[in-house]
């Protein structure tokens, strides 16, 4: 808790690094948040970031936020990461050479991540490879939450699901929102490559997208590639969106050998 006001740089080492961000912290304009548990060691371990439910993280001016690590990053309920006119990054376990294995999601929000000025937003995740015993459902980027994209820039999320053999890898699963001011909307989501069942590149359970202003929404979804079941590049559920208030919305979707693009069920827009 505090006040950032020169760049912050943190670095990781060998092993298992975490870092955890506790109430209040405010980044003055032209200082930065650098934390890049990914590129320290050869063998960087499993890292992981906490936003707790009460950080509130914000990005003051053009200063920005960036977070790197070689396995997940949580914005947990209650807690918010924002900026103005900077960027803010999160990526978790998409570093080169060897990922992370395990059970996990790559990215989680449960809060929010918004920018309210020109600043874009970043957000790239992979799930983990926790192989035959695992429970499933490790996405690349998961949003309970929202994430909220200002009146220019970019807000940009790509997820690829894990590797594991277990169902619903989805590359990106949204149960909350995803909107703009302004800004274009780009999601990239290529589902796990070893789903039994489910593979899902962008999966909606009541989630909505929408771009606001003369912002565009982009697309880019595809479905595992084996010929088994319901490897859909997107899925809608009731109540799920994707829209432009006055944009485009395109849609590039690639289903599994034997699925559909786009599977919508029950009510959606």
């Amino acid at each position: 808790e505090g006040t950032v006001s020169r760049p912050l740089i943190i670095d990781g080492g060998a092993g298992d690094d975490e870092v955890i961000f506790s109430g209040a912290i405010s980044v003055e304009d032209g200082a930065y948040i650098d934390l890049n548990l990914q590129d320290d060691d050869t063998s960087p371990g499993k890292d992981r970031v906490t936003f707790n439910g009460g950080a509130k993280v914000a990005a003051l001016g053009d200063a920005r936020i960036d977070v790197k690590v070689s396995q997940s990053v949580l914005v947990d309920s209650g807690s918010s990461v924002t900026a103005t006119n900077g960027q803010i990054t999160m990526e978790a376990n998409r570093q080169s050479g060897q990922t992370t294995s395990g059970d996990f999601s790559g990215v989680v929000v449960k809060g929010s991540i918004a920018t309210s000025g020109q600043g874009s937003i970043f957000i790239s995740g992979r799930g983990g490879d926790g192989g035959a015993e695992a429970k499933g459902y490790q996405a690349g980027v998961k949003v309970q939450g929202s994430i909220v994209g200002g009146s220019a820039g970019q807000l940009v999320v790509k997820g690829l699901g894990g590797s594991s053999a277990n169902l619903v890898n989805a590359g990106v699963d949204i149960s909350g929102k995803i909107t703009s001011a302004g800004a274009s909307i780009t999601i990239e989501a290529l589902a796990g490559p070893a789903n039994k069942s489910y593979g899902i590149g962008l999966r909606m359970p009541y989630g909505q997208v929408s771009a606001g202003g003369s912002g565009d929404l982009t697309v880019q979804a595809t479905g595992a590639g084996d010929d088994c079941c319901a490897h859909y590049a997107v899925e809608m559920k009731a109540g799920s969106k994707l829209t432009a208030d006055s944009g485009d919305v395109r849609l590039e979707l690639e289903g599994g050998p034997s699925s559909v693009g786009l599977a919508a069920k029950e009510a959606w827009q």
